[in-house]
């Protein structure tokens, strides 16, 4: 049997809009709590990364990480370069999460946890990583 990774017991989601599109980005822990990865979805957005799961790594932005301050990125994009999917910053407490399209990376979109999560399965999310990294 393969080891498999350990994974996060929720799925947080976020939901953001596209022009007038409302899409989804969903949030998995993989790995140990101090490797600081998780796996990335976006769902309903029209850009390549729309469907797909990426493995990211948490990069803080300052040494205090109580400010909240960090970026997701990820190695996985179709040109190989790194990419910074999702960013979190704090200002005097105020709490924004932001994250960028791989076709328009210049401009910020706000994203907001999503009141009514649904389809909430780790695995799922887990296995369709694993599927769609098969060479």
């Amino acid at each position: 049997m393969l080891n498999r990774e350990t994974l996060g017991r929720n799925v947080d989601q976020y939901e953001g809009l596209d022009g007038a599109q409302t899409f989804t980005v969903k949030i998995l822990r993989i790995g140990e709590k101090a490797n600081e990865e998780v796996l990335i979805q976006f769902i309903g957005v029209d850009d390549a990364l729309d469907g797909k799961v990426y493995r990211c790594k948490k990069e803080w932005q300052n040494s205090d990480k109580s400010l909240q301050k960090f970026i997701y990125v990820t190695n996985e994009m179709p040109d190989g370069e790194r990419f910074g999917l999702f960013h979190s910053n704090s200002n005097w407490g105020d709490l924004s999460t932001n994250v960028f399209l791989y076709e328009n990376p210049e401009v910020p979109i706000a994203v907001f946890p999503r009141r009514f999560p649904s389809n909430l399965d780790p695995n799922f999310m887990y296995n369709k990583y694993m599927k769609q990294n098969k060479k």
